[in-house]
């Protein structure tokens, strides 16, 4: 007995026209995906129904799992600096799932602009974290208790992460003034290591990120 299956009269984000070919986000994912992985990703639809079979089950699980516009932006953003392939459902699903904690990542950008003004070596778990930081400032982490930051912060990490964030740039180590008292061994030491730290990380940069 063959079924007959109807997509929903619902109206959806991603089956909608949304320019003037009248062409779906979905469509403009596909295309996107296409640029990103060239050969790699429209060599795996040799006819127009595999190209239509992959719209319909991508759009029938954004709509369940009431995938957004913005995770979409996130997930376009970790494939291409994870996926060397194009990815299946389930991975670009995981990869619109990757979510921040404002406030963790908020205390950790207090702790590491701390640590880079005070030439120790800083650890970020992101780029974005550094540049929100940098748009938030110093004096602001500083000063701002997370209640009134939470707001500003938000905005400013939720606009770094679908951005693309450049590397994060080697600290500046301040040395003392002339005739200034000079560090004690241990302080030179911890310098020169946090340097080491900082040089390493900069030399595994890639020249693509």
């Amino acid at each position: 007995m063959k079924v007959a299956t109807q997509e929903s009269s619902k109206p959806s984000v991603w089956r909608e026209p949304v320019d003037a070919e009248k062409l779906s986000l979905m469509d403009h994912l596909f295309n996107r995906f296409d640029g990103m992985y060239p050969q790699r990703w429209r060599s795996a639809f040799p006819t127009d129904t595999a190209i239509r079979n992959w719209k319909a089950a991508w759009r029938e699980a954004f709509e369940q799992d009431a995938i957004t516009v913005e995770d979409v932006a996130r997930g376009i953003k970790v494939c291409r600096s994870t996926h060397d392939w194009p990815p299946s459902l389930a991975e670009f699903l995981k990869c619109c799932r990757v979510k921040v904690d404002y406030e963790t990542a908020f205390y950790e950008a207090v702790e590491q602009m701390r640590n880079r003004s005070l030439g120790r070596a800083d650890k970020w778990t992101h780029a974005a974290i550094y540049w929100a930081a940098i748009d938030f400032t110093s004096f602001e982490l500083n000063n701002t208790a997370w209640d009134r930051a939470k707001a500003r912060w938000t905005r400013l990490l939720s606009d770094r992460l679908l951005s693309d964030c450049p590397p994060i740039p080697l600290a500046m180590i301040a040395l003392p003034k002339p005739g200034g008292t000079m560090p004690t061994r241990d302080r030179t030491a911890e310098m020169i290591a946090a340097t080491k730290s900082m040089l390493s990380k900069y030399r595994n940069i890639s020249p693509a990120a």
